[in-house]
């Protein structure tokens, strides 16, 4: 399914969400939580993950505009061993792989909001003895936000510290 036609349903099913429930000024975790699960409800979880871990060629392409909308920890194992397989079948493919992470939107709430996410990943990641990690070339940081260094801060320890050598920040990418 293109992206377009995700990103149309994804909205509508966002906007029905905060139509029907009252948008939150404040405490907005659980509620975002809650929204997600209701737009991932009526969409095809393969569907969505293609369009959030997108490949071209050895690259990896990390939507975070759309996985914000409909991530939540029901997901995090499946979005996890989506997230595995792509990279495998480039490592496959191609013998090592980059990710290019948009982080067009990303704020330090979400930073902390989604931290679950990338230790699921990274447990899973290191359990799995498939040796992904090595096979990852390096780790383009696309339209970071102004406190991108204390957001890595927060996220790299929880994954690995050997991923400090792999980041490259790159400032105004096309989004």
């Amino acid at each position: 399914m293109e992206q377009d036609d995700i990103m149309s349903k994804i909205n509508s099913a966002k906007e029905q969400f905060y139509s029907d429930h009252q948008k939150n000024m404040f405490f907005k975790k659980q509620q975002k939580f809650d929204c997600a699960t209701t737009v991932m409800s009526g969409l095809n979880e393969n569907q969505v993950f293609a369009n959030i871990f997108a490949t071209k060629d050895d690259i990896i392409f990390f939507n975070y505009p759309l996985f914000k909308t409909v991530a939540n920890p029901e997901y995090y194992e499946k979005m996890a061993d989506y997230l595995f397989m792509m990279s495998s079948n480039l490592i496959e493919t191609y013998g090592t792989y980059q990710i290019f992470v948009n982080c067009t939107g990303i704020t330090i709430s979400a930073v902390e909001r989604y931290k679950d996410f990338v230790i699921v990943v990274s447990k899973r990641g290191l359990n799995n003895d498939k040796g992904l990690l090595k096979k990852l070339s390096i780790i383009h940081i696309c339209n970071p936000p102004s406190f991108v260094d204390h957001g890595l801060k927060i996220l790299i320890p929880l994954v690995d510290n050997n991923l400090w050598t792999k980041i490259c920040i790159v400032q105004d990418a096309k989004k």
